[in-house]
Parts: structure tokens; sequence; C-alpha cells
């Protein structure tokens, strides 16, 4: 009796215990503290606003600028000027350039753009596209901005990594062991965030995983081989994205901002980083084709197989017209194959629809990027002379969206100042001297710092659908510098890249001053020096003793 009485008791602390936790965890649910250290559990899509930091211009004028290593080196001024046209521009991958330097992204040719229509205005254009966020950390930055930025223009172009986070979590649950679930269920406690906060403080830059060698794991293959999402889930994720889009606006009506807002298109031919092999690949004879294409079209009215199956069919077909000449029926298979692709990695026609109608009632610019590039397209669909894998815009990609928006945001009435300026034709006749360029024996790719497209030495790297070709560019760069370390050109490469990237100045200056003792174009190089020398000195507020540039 006496024993059972001490384990009633114990049992009655015990249960106690308990109820006192959960009564405080759940108290701490409503306490700022305890809010999550990451807002996604894919910490990678962590942003760290406020996104541009204090720092100092030469002449000791405040400034802000990026500190985070995700985006390449840029400032405004602190204290807008009178007459500035400032323009911030949000997305993922697709937005910040991946694949390329900085310089191939619509932000920067909207620059370039808008500088021939205001030649009298300063013109501050800050690109915070940023790898694979999603729009829920886009909705983050784009709040921050406007608060604390004072932007003339926001343009937003995300759609792409919406489902990078509900995949990820998926995958975990099919792979969780015993100690993956206690874990999990300890950092879903209020308690245990509000403890790693008060231990570890707010999240940083320096929080951010080691994405370089091994780490490069956003193609995602192993998630995607495992995982399939329902339809219901799909909608959900679609509906979450087009609500955080148009609270992204909300935010910029309120602070009375105008916004461009771009739907986001995708390279509908694309199936994976190889191109596709058919057996009838090297066939010329035209009933063998068309009895190919009636077999596949067959199997597809059947509803035979599963969904990668059928996407499989709907891209084959593609190519079956493709070969058959019939591009406008090729293009219709091709959107038929994007929009149900069981990747999930690229934004899909309905998702478009579904943004666009969630922003009928507000005043946002829309710019519908499927429809600017299919009216562009000789082929009747969206393909690789855009983009270099998926969703990635090659160099001219880049630059025709940006002629797209431009011409949208002069329609829409929000540049009615501008000087005029022919733009029709702007893409073509960059993606002609991109091509004059590349040609060039031994330096294939540009030496000026703004137009450096990071392709190195290797021209084929336009074509490359490796997400990683610009890591990889600056490997070569080094073993080439290696080998041969009288190579100028090889210095200017990599001083180029070192231009943009955070705490790199110092190295980008000596690399041009190397360059320039090799015998190196005097005159680029030394204003490229001179530039150098006249940015900003930026310092991460959280980590004082560390210089961002």
């Amino acid at each position: 009796m006496a024993a059972r009485g001490f384990w009633g008791r114990r049992s009655i602390r015990l249960l106690a215990l308990v109820g006192a936790l959960v009564a405080a965890d759940a108290w701490a649910r409503t306490q700022p503290w305890s809010a999550p250290r990451y807002s996604s559990f894919l910490h990678y899509q962590q942003v760290f606003p406020p996104a541009l930091r204090p720092g100092v211009g030469p002449d000791g004028e405040a400034m802000l600028g990026t500190i985070d290593p995700r985006h390449p080196v840029q400032w405004v001024r602190a204290q807008k000027a009178p007459d500035s046209l400032r323009v911030v521009c949000f997305g993922g991958s697709a937005a910040a350039g991946l694949g390329f330097s900085p310089n191939v992204t619509f932000a920067h040719h909207l620059e370039i753009l808008l500088r021939a229509a205001y030649p009298a205005r300063p013109i501050e254009v800050v690109n915070l596209g940023t790898v694979a966020i999603a729009s829920k950390q886009v909705l983050e930055l784009v709040r921050d901005t406007v608060q604390h930025a004072d932007p003339d223009l926001v343009v937003i172009y995300s759609g792409n990594n919406e489902f990078l986070e509900p995949q990820a979590v998926r995958y975990a649950e099919l792979h969780r062991g015993v100690a993956d679930s206690l874990r999990g269920w300890l950092r879903r406690s209020a308690l245990i965030r509000g403890l790693e906060r008060w231990r570890l403080g707010p999240p940083t830059p320096q929080d951010l995983p080691d994405r370089s060698g091994g780490q490069r794991g956003m193609t995602q293959s192993e998630v995607i081989e495992d995982v399939e999402l329902s339809p219901e889930e799909i909608a959900e994720q679609v509906e979450a994205y087009a609500a955080n889009l148009l609270l992204a606006v909300r935010a910029c009506e309120q602070a009375k901002v105008p916004v461009l807002v771009a739907t986001v298109a995708a390279n509908a031919s694309w199936s994976g980083k190889e191109a596709r092999i058919h057996d009838w690949n090297a066939s010329d004879d035209r009933a063998q084709l068309e009895a190919r294409a009636q077999e596949v079209q067959d199997r597809l009215q059947s509803g035979q197989g599963n969904v990668k199956e059928r996407w499989q069919r709907w891209l084959e077909l593609g190519d079956l017209l493709v070969a058959l000449e019939e591009g406008e029926q090729a293009g219709e298979a091709y959107r038929h194959a994007l929009d149900i692709d069981p990747h999930q990695r690229r934004a899909t026609f309905p998702q478009a629809r579904a943004l666009q109608n969630a922003l009928k009632e507000s005043q946002a610019v829309v710019f519908d990027t499927n429809q600017f590039l299919l009216a562009r397209s000789e082929r009747g669909w969206i393909g690789f002379d855009v983009f270099y894998d998926y969703v990635h815009f090659t160099p001219y990609g880049a630059a025709l969206v940006a002629e797209g928006m431009f011409d949208q945001l002069r329609t829409a009435g929000l540049l009615e100042a501008a000087q005029p300026i022919e733009i029709l034709g702007y893409a073509s006749g960059y993606r002609d001297r991109v091509a004059a360029q590349v040609l060039t024996p031994g330096k294939p790719d540009f030496l000026e710092r703004g137009d450096f497209l990071g392709i190195g030495f290797d021209p084929t790297r336009i074509r490359s659908r490796d997400l990683w070709k610009y890591e990889q560019m600056a490997e070569e760069l080094e073993r080439h510098m290696a080998s041969d370390p009288q190579d100028a050109v090889a210095w200017i490469y990599r001083g180029n890249r070192r231009w943009f990237q955070q705490g790199q100045g110092e190295g980008a200056l000596a690399d041009w001053a190397h360059a320039l003792e090799l015998g190196g174009p005097g005159d680029l190089l030394r204003g490229a020096m001179t530039a150098l020398k006249a940015r900003p000195k930026l310092v991460d507020p959280e980590n004082p003793g560390v210089r961002a540039e």
C-alpha cells in the first residue's frame, strides 16, 4: 500500500509538471521572443532584414548597402537625392541571375534602360533577388525595404521556389527516425525556441549553410524522386503564393510605392540537365514520326500511366511535333507538360493565373512575362533561347525580360517623365553583341566589369545547363592562373568576379593592379580601380568587427 501511495504521488507530481510545462509552452507561444529563429524549414531560405545596412562613403556620406553574402555588393545613399529614381527588385534565383555574374539579370538591364530614359537623374537599381527564397521571404524583404529604403519603384519576379519547403518537409517526414522525431518535437516547443534565441541571438548571414562544393544541392533530386504532393496540396501552396505577393503589394500601396509584379515564366521544353534522346531522333522518315506521334497521343488520351509518365509523353509529343515542323502544336504539348511537371520547380501557367486573379483589385502593374515571351518567341513556346535550364535566364533572356518590363512601366504611365527612347530590339542587339564577343580569341568574356558575363574562357557556358557554372568558372580561373600567371585576362576576370562579392574588394583591387602590371588595358583597369576605391565601407551592425566591404 505504501509503495502504491509513493508511486501514486510520483505520478501526480509528474502529471502536474507536464501540465505546467504545457501551460508554460502555450503562454510562451504568445510572446514575440518564442518565434522560430528561422522563417523556413530550409535554413538557406532565411532572409536577414534589414537587407540594406548602414555604411559610410569615401566622403563621409551615410550610405545603405547589401551585406548578405548572397547579394552582390550594392549601395544607395541613406538620404535619397530629391531627383533620384530608386528601384528595388525582388525574387529568387531567376531574379538573382544564378549561373552568371550579376550583370546577367533583368535588374541590370532595367538600370541601363532607365539611365538612357533619365540621363539627368541619378538612377539607383538594387537587386535583392536571392537564391532559393520563396514568396514568404520576398514578402518579408519587401516590407522591410519599403519601410527603411525609400524606394520609388518595386519590381517582383517570384514563384519558382514555392514547393521547396513543403517537399523538404514531406521528405523529412518520410525519412524521420526516432531521434529526428524527438528533435522535431523540441524545435516546435516555444520554450525551446525562446532559449535558442536567447543563447544564439537573431540569425545573421553568418548562419547560412555552406552551399559550396558538395553542398550545391539545389536540384533536390533525391527529394523529387521520393515526394509527390497531391493536387489539393499543390492548390493550397499556389493559393498561399498568390496571397503572399498580394500582401507584398499591399505593403507597397500603404507606403505609396508603385509596384510591378511579373508572372514567372519557365522553359516549357526542359526535362532535365541532359538533353532528351529518343529512338527516333535520327529518323527523317515523316511517316515514321507521324505514326509515333499518333501512338503517343493515343496513350495520353487513354489516361494511362502516372503523372511522371504522362509528363514525359507530353514532352516527347512536343519533340515529335518540332521534328514535324508543327511549332504551334509543339508549344501546346510543352505547355501541357509544364502544367503537370511532377518536379514542382517551375512556376506554371495556373500559378500565373492565380497571381493575376489575386492582384485584380490592387494597384499593382502586372507584367505577364509568359504572354510577352510567347509573343516574342519564334517557336511558339518559351525555350532555351530565353532560359539556359528550366527557369534561369540566358544573357538574351535577361535583357528581353527587362525590355518588356520597361515597356510595361512606360505603358502604365509610371515613366511619364522619361526621355523617349527606342527599346524594341534592345535585347536582340545585346544578344548580337554577346555573340560577337564570345568569338574573340583568348577572351570570350567581356573585360569590362559592367558587361562581364561570368563565363570566363569557356563560351559554351552560356548554354550549359549547370546551375553552378559561375562557381566552376571561378575554379577554372584559379587553375588557369596557376598554369599561366602572366595572362592578364585571367586576372581581370577574377577581379571582375570579386567586384561583386561581399568582402572581396581588396582582392579585386589587387587583381586589377596586377593585370595592369602585366599589360592589361590601362584605361579600363584604372577606371575600375578608381570606382572600387570610391565604394562605401559597410559594417554589419550585428558584428561590428566584421567589415563587409
